[in-house]
């Protein structure tokens, strides 16, 4: 059935809503990128969830034009995650929260959901380690609604998984325990870690997750 099918058979009331209103609702049903989901977030947590869904997806776009991304900049392609995030989200690079956060989102429909993503280019775990402590020490300030972030790892070199273990083993030694069990379906490209907020006392959760960009054509 065509949309305009489908929107001619719309009822004239759905739930106490009149004709427009269905009419409205079903085109975003039909838009598909969870459109729908976004404006149904109720809590932080759906929130935090449809986010990562969109995250994942832009992942995959990145990661599908490798030759372009390889060489780029942090700050390119994290201004290109925040372009494709913009009107979804309200998705600003650079903005200041606490200093200049390479990544705040926020919802279109809940103004005080907030989630905070610290981004680096992956050169070891002793250089990645000042991305978490500018995103924990600086940035974050966990509160209700505010209480997520992300740490983005774009990996030029091969074997992104292994450096992420890496990392992730990096990050026991520092006595904070990390789980690979992600359910937004990244797998061995990211892990969870819990944390406290020093200034406010309140539990921390920061998912980070790596960007595969290594690009090495063999003909």
């Amino acid at each position: 059935m065509t949309l305009d099918e489908l929107l001619a058979a719309a009822t004239p009331s759905v739930g106490g809503l009149d004709l427009r209103q269905s009419r409205a609702l079903l085109r975003l049903a039909l838009d598909g990128d969870r459109a729908l989901e976004r404006a149904a977030v109720e809590t932080y947590e759906e929130f935090v969830g449809v986010l990562y869904k969109d995250l994942n997806e832009i992942f995959q776009r990145l990661e599908s034009a490798r030759p372009y991304y390889h060489k780029a900049s942090e700050d390119a392609i994290t201004i290109a995650i925040a372009h494709q995030l913009k009107g979804k989200y309200i998705a600003n690079h650079d903005a200041d929260n606490n200093g200049h956060c390479d990544l705040v989102v926020e919802s279109r429909f809940h103004p005080t959901f907030k989630w905070l993503g610290e981004a680096k280019i992956d050169r070891g775990p002793a250089y990645d380690w000042g991305g978490w402590l500018q995103l924990t020490t600086r940035y974050a300030n966990a509160s209700p609604g505010n209480d997520h972030g992300g740490l983005l790892l774009y990996m030029r070199d091969e074997n992104a998984a292994g450096r992420l273990n890496d990392w992730a083993d990096h990050i026991k030694g520092q006595g904070i325990a990390c789980t690979f069990e992600d359910k937004t379906a990244r797998g061995q490209l990211a892990f969870s870690v819990e944390s406290v907020d020093k200034g406010s006392g309140v539990t921390y959760r920061v998912r980070h997750m790596a960007v595969s960009l290594f690009h090495d054509p063999q003909k």
